[in-house]
C-alpha cells in the first residue's frame, strides 16, 4: 500500500532537517511525499531543492505567493487527485515534526486490523525543555470528536478509495493554524477513527507564544472553524469551551505539569 505524505513548508530550516530524516528513515518503503514551498525565502528554497534533489520519491512544488498552511496543504491534495491513482493512505507531517521510523508501518498494519479508515496513534508533545505524552485509544465519532477534538494532524493517517473525498474535504483557507474542518469533514463521511495507544511522533511546540501554543491568538480564527462545520449550534458553542478547556489542558497544564 503506498503512503502519500503531505507537507508545508515555509523558511523551515534547519528543523526541517530533522523532519527528512525521519520520513526517509521509515521502514515502510512504500510512499511518495508531496512538500509545497509556500513562497519561502530564497535561501530556504534553495537548501530545500539541494535536500531533496536525488530522492525520486519526493515531489517539490511552489506556491507563487504565500498562502497560509491550509491552502498549501489543499495543494498537495489537487496534485494527488489529478495524478495519482487509489487506494492509498493519506497522511502528514509539518516541516518541524518527527515520525519514528515504524510510524509508516505500524501505520499499515493497524488499518488492516480494524473496521475504521481513520486511524491515528499516540504521540509527544516536544517542547524546548522536554516532552509530554498525548494518549490516544479506542475509537471516536464525529460528534464525540467536535465535542473532545482527538485528530492530530501528526499522526492521522486515511484509508483513500475515492478520490472524490479529496474533493469534498478541504482545509481551511482562511486560518493559519487549523486542521479541524478537514479532518472532522473525512470523520463525518467515513463514521469514526481509531486510535492505537504507541507514541510514534514528537510534535514540536516551542513556545507558549508560538502559532500553535498561544491558544489566545487562535480563539478567533477557531470560532470562524466552528461556524463552518456542518452541526447544530448549541453543539458548536460546547465544542468551542470544550476546545478551551483541553488547550488549557494539554499546553499549560501538562507544559508545567501541575
Amino acid at each position: 500500500m503506498n503512503f502519500y505524505i503531505v507537507t508545508p513548508f515555509y523558511n523551515s530550516f534547519p528543523l526541517f532537517i530533522r523532519t527528512y530524516e525521519s520520513v526517509i528513515s521509515q521502514t515502510h518503503s512504500s510512499w511518495k511525499w508531496l512538500i509545497v514551498d509556500d513562497h519561502s525565502d530564497a535561501s530556504h528554497l534553495t537548501e530545500l531543492g539541494l535536500l531533496v534533489a536525488n530522492n525520486p520519491e519526493i515531489v517539490l512544488l511552489q506556491n507563487d505567493g504565500v498562502k497560509g498552511a491550509g491552502n498549501t496543504r489543499n495543494v498537495a491534495l489537487d496534485y494527488i487527485c489529478h495524478s495519482y491513482e487509489q487506494p492509498f493512505i493519506l497522511t502528514f507531517i509539518d516541516a518541524d515534526d518527527i515520525w519514528y521510523p515504524d510510524f509508516l508501518k505500524k501505520t499499515l498494519e493497524y488499518i488492516g486490523n480494524v473496521d475504521s479508515s481513520i486511524i491515528s496513534c499516540s504521540y509527544y508533545l516536544d517542547w524546548e525543555d522536554g516532552k509530554s505524552l498525548i494518549h490516544l485509544k479506542g475509537e471516536s465519532t464525529f460528534m464525540s470528536n467536535l465535542l473532545n477534538y482527538r485528530m492530530p494532524c501528526l499522526t492521522t493517517s486515511i484509508y483513500i478509495d475515492d478520490i472524490s473525498l479529496l474533493k469534498d474535504c478541504r482545509f481551511s483557507s482562511e486560518l493559519r493554524v487549523n486542521d479541524q474542518p478537514f479532518f472532522l469533514c473525512m470523520l463525518k463521511k467515513l463514521k469514526k477513527i481509531s486510535y492505537f495507544d504507541e507514541p510514534l511522533a514528537f510534535y514540536k511546540v516551542g513556545r507558549l507564544d508560538s502559532v500553535s501554543g498561544n491558544k489566545v491568538k487562535q480563539i478567533l480564527p477557531k470560532i470562524t472553524a466552528l461556524k463552518n462545520i456542518d452541526a447544530p449550534i448549541y453543539l458548536k458553542i460546547i465544542a468551542f469551551f470544550s476546545w478551551v478547556y483541553y488547550g488549557v489542558s494539554k499546553y499549560y497544564l501538562k507544559r508545567y505539569k501541575l
